[in-house]
């Protein structure tokens, strides 16, 4: 959760969460950020904090699904440094991707 604001009067404008189904091979992340402060990394921010959370307690990839219509989170994924598997139905862009499946970054490794 973000918040911002005093103590006694915090207003929460972000929350992230991701839930672990045994009958699943990756948990699922679902994302909300107030209206008035998307653009600002805040969704990245959550997004790489429950990655490495995940990461500790043995998860092996994640899965968000994004409406077709959210260009901007839309593209916070597909900057992720990892390899995307995608899926589309009604309206709906289903994403996961395995933590050890990195990009291609065209740079030989070594270098």
């Amino acid at each position: 959760m973000v918040t911002t604001g005093p103590r006694e009067n915090r207003k929460i404008i972000a929350e992230g969460r991701y839930h672990f189904d045994p009958e699943t091979e990756f948990p699922e992340m679902a994302f909300m950020v107030d209206e008035e402060f998307q653009g600002r990394g805040v969704a990245t921010f959550l997004m790489n904090y429950l990655i490495e959370i995940g990461k500790e307690r043995g998860a092996k990839g994640f899965q968000v699904d994004v409406l077709a219509t959210n260009v901007p989170m839309l593209r916070v994924m597909d900057r992720l440094p990892y390899k995307l598997q995608k899926s589309f139905s009604n309206g709906v862009v289903s994403i996961s991707w395995r933590l050890e499946e990195l990009k291609e970054t065209g740079t030989p490794a070594g270098q």
